[in-house]
């Protein structure tokens, strides 16, 4: 039977912390991102994601982290244990796994090629299980959070992040699969592709190496895993309706970007002032109804 669990709270937060770590209603803390803002919100997310925790982690002020799905450990496993953290990141890819080895060497930091079922099967327990831009890619979403679940110590926290799949992104990348078939994808990418180098000689830069995407060699980071394509598509409803069922209650969820993917990156990529830009698309989402962002980020705790 699913849990009797209290309205969520969507959070439009500040950047500030109140004193003692206990978060105060409506604000977040200040976190240093080690990385530029994207399209995609990953320094929204860092910021937001290591605020939960710490307040989560209260007086201890460090909690033992499973970071499921974690890529190459650039955007959250990594960051997080520098923080202070002790953070295991797994993810099922093994050229993945040792990219992360070899770019992260901190201390705290331990990366392996597994997933949930495996560390479930040894009853291995974790103060915080975070499985960000996971839940699409799995077939049986209530299984793996029943699992995820599992995983997360009493007392403990989950963290979900996953994409609108009627946003934005979703939107845009069926865009692209009708373009390619057209023939009209191949032209927009060789006239961005031109665009872009113009821009870089005339400002001195580096030309670009890719015709469409707008990610540069320093943002580029995260995954090199790039086969796994979504299989899940979900509406708030029924995002939340799983999370009850996997006997989570949602204790606060953050819209994280409003506009990101095919031809809106490369857009806000060519534009002047894209660093503002990618802001004010992270920061709209907080201001717009929930279900309109491309992306959303949920702290869940297990019920009682």
């Amino acid at each position: 039977m699913p849990p009797t669990c209290r309205s969520p709270v969507t959070s439009r937060c500040t950047s500030s912390w109140s004193r003692g770590g206990v978060l105060a209603p409506g604000r977040c803390p200040s976190v240093y991102v080690p990385f530029p803002e994207t399209a995609y919100g990953v320094a929204k997310r860092l910021e937001v994601v290591a605020g939960w925790l710490q307040a989560a982690a209260g007086e201890s002020g460090s909690l033992r982290i499973l970071d499921v799905g974690c890529g190459t450990g650039d955007q959250l496993t990594a960051p997080l244990a520098q923080l202070g953290h002790r953070v295991l990141g797994i993810d099922v890819h093994p050229p993945t796994i040792e990219l992360a080895r070899a770019r992260h060497p901190v201390a705290g930091l331990c990366f392996e090629v597994g997933e949930v079922a495996s560390l479930a099967r040894r009853a291995q327990r974790f103060d915080a299980v975070i499985c960000s831009e996971v839940l699409e890619h799995v077939h049986d979403p209530d299984v793996f959070l029943r699992l995820a679940c599992s995983l997360v110590a009493p007392g403990g926290v989950l963290v979900i992040t996953t994409p609108n799949g009627y946003g934005a992104y979703e939107w845009l990348v069926s865009l692209q699969q009708v373009l390619r078939r057209t023939g009209v994808h191949q032209v927009c990418r060789s006239l961005f592709w031109s665009a872009r180098r113009g821009m870089a000689a005339i400002s001195g830069r580096p030309a670009p190496s890719r015709p469409l995407e707008h990610l540069t060699s320093a943002e580029d980071a995260g995954f090199v895993n790039t086969d796994s394509g979504h299989v899940q598509f979900f509406t708030v409803p029924r995002l939340e309706q799983l999370f009850r069922e996997a006997g989570l209650c949602v204790v606060e969820r953050r819209a994280r970007t409003v506009l990101c993917g095919p031809y809106a990156d490369a857009v806000l990529g060519l534009l002047p002032g894209r660093r503002r830009l990618y802001a004010w698309n992270a920061a709209a989402a907080d201001w717009l109804p929930f279900a309109m962002a491309a992306d959303w980020m949920y702290l869940l705790r297990p019920a009682p």
